[in-house]
């Protein structure tokens, strides 16, 4: 399930870069009633639908045209609250570039670069910043367009010419940085991060069994936003927050089963096991897979025995210290 999973998300996300950069030559005609909040750029005209950003970052036309803001704040609002940040994971043009970069990286066994704490951290308060700007810059004379690296990379795929202000140079940055640090421009993206502030209500969520938990935290290194909360939570169920681009990165290497799962309408449709975790790790004889599994299901008995033993000898030796 794990590997039908991972080859799904790359053909939606392989499907939507098309649809969205050169779907107008497909199918010969371009959507005006539907606005996907995603990174493609309108400025890609061959693209069969338009992005919501444009005209968030411009409210002057936002608001000029009565249909243009019902329909962009309606398919904003019923794409967050279905999607959520799964639009980042699975539909967004730029979103693939830097997939594919970074699986380039993988290729050559190119040493990546791993963000601290600290460095998400800075770069929380930083997407902040640039959410402030992405919807308020307008009114500052700031176009918030002109840094953006989507409208470089996503317009040039589909031959289209416009000028590259700064946002050229940004484009640059990110793409080179995306070889090294998945998905870098996604941690810091106010585009994203306003999708995210539908989090607590979207249908796809990301769940946790605690109990299934051995905090081996594989789910953290494997999570491409350093969203620690997946691998340090140890009551609630649902972890989902806004930073999730439900790529099931950490649910393709959680080695516990039923540890981590995605579910859509509380029904789980990708769940973490044993089994497909050691066939990622190579071992894909059956036997050898049935020999771990049964080890691991031995140990987990064991230390649930030795726990058991230290709570009732610690029973014990409380009633001793009573009666004396």
């Amino acid at each position: 399930m794990k590997i039908k999973f991972y080859y799904i998300r790359w053909f939606i996300l392989a499907v939507s870069f098309v649809l969205l950069t050169f779907g107008v030559q497909i199918f010969g005609f371009r959507t005006d009633k539907v606005y996907i909040p995603t990174l493609a750029c309108p400025f890609t005209f061959e693209g069969i639908m338009h992005s919501s950003c444009y005209y968030l970052i411009h409210p002057q036309q936002f608001f000029a045209i009565p249909a243009v803001l019902v329909s962009v704040i309606v398919s904003f609002i019923i794409f967050s609250i279905i999607f959520g940040r799964m639009l980042c994971g699975f539909a967004c043009p730029f979103g693939l570039l830097q997939d594919i970069l970074y699986k380039i990286r993988q290729l050559f066994r190119i040493k990546p670069i791993r963000f601290s704490e600290k460095h998400y951290k800075w770069i929380s308060f930083v997407k902040w910043v640039l959410l402030a700007i992405f919807l308020g810059g307008f009114y500052f004379g700031i176009n918030f367009c002109y840094f953006c690296p989507a409208m470089v990379t996503t317009p040039a795929f589909a031959g289209s010419v416009i000028p590259i202000y700064l946002s050229g140079f940004i484009a640059i940055f990110f793409v080179a940085g995306s070889f090294y640090k998945q998905r870098l421009f996604c941690t810091m993206c106010p585009f994203g991060l306003l999708i995210g502030l539908f989090s607590k209500i979207s249908f796809f969520r990301l769940k946790k069994d605690c109990t299934a938990c051995t905090e081996c935290g594989a789910c953290y290194e494997a999570c491409p936003m350093g969203i620690k909360e997946i691998y340090t939570e140890r009551e609630k169920t649902d972890i989902t927050t806004h930073n999730c681009l439900f790529c099931g990165e950490c649910v393709r290497l959680c080695p516990e089963n039923n540890g981590l799962a995605l579910s859509f309408f509380r029904k789980k449709f990708y769940i973490a096991t044993r089994k497909d975790f050691f066939k990622e790790q190579g071992l894909k004889n059956e036997e050898k897979v049935k020999k771990v599994d049964l080890l691991t299901k031995n140990i987990d008995s064991l230390l649930k025995v030795e726990g058991k033993e230290k709570s009732h000898a610690g029973n014990n030796s409380g009633k001793k210290s009573r009666g004396a």
